[in-house]
């Protein structure tokens, strides 16, 4: 008989010898060993996600500053509400058009802490602090920003749906 089965047949025998309190043990252990197993991928999952909301967000801003409309368009949610820190608001269609035409000139997103992920289901609130370099209208500007968008996930592709966005002083 090989130790793996008589180590086994050895545990099962005290369980069993045990009665009503090795039954409670061993439902306890199933119990403790589900749970962690399930903290362990849910992290794992968590951290995924997040990863992946990072990249969305960092390939939108990436596609701002290039002016790449093509990406933009995959990227954007076709009901995105975007209001800027003046109180602007654009649409999908809008901001691509912005972009496009030269109006808004975005020439750099630079991060100044990593943004905080809260993820429901197929939606995600990603807040942040961001400062925004650019030209609008041919006026230069630099702007910090606190800002929170929210992405829905759409085919397996996070879209941003809506951003909001304050200028703050630092």
């Amino acid at each position: 008989m090989s130790l793996e089965i008589s180590a086994y047949r050895s545990a099962q025998y005290k369980i069993y010898s045990l009665g009503k309190a090795g039954e409670k043990y061993l439902s306890s252990l199933i119990r403790v060993f589900l749970f962690t197993v399930f903290v362990i991928q849910t992290g794992y999952g968590q951290t995924q996600l997040h990863s992946s909301l990072q990249r969305a967000e960092r390939t939108r801003f990436d596609a701002m500053i290039s002016a790449d409309t093509a990406t933009l368009r995959k990227v954007l949610h076709p009901e995105l509400l975007f209001i800027h820190s003046n109180g602007l608001e654009e649409s999908a269609d809008g901001m691509v058009a912005s972009v496009a035409s030269g109006t808004i000139v975005y020439q750099a997103f630079e991060p100044q802490q990593p943004p905080g992920v809260q993820i429901l289901g197929k939606t995600a609130l990603v807040d942040g602090l961001v400062r925004v370099k650019g030209l609008y209208r041919g006026t230069e500007f630099a702007v910090n920003l606190r800002y929170t968008s929210v992405y829905r996930k759409v085919r397996g592709q996070w879209m941003l749906i809506r951003w909001q966005s304050t200028k703050i002083e630092r």
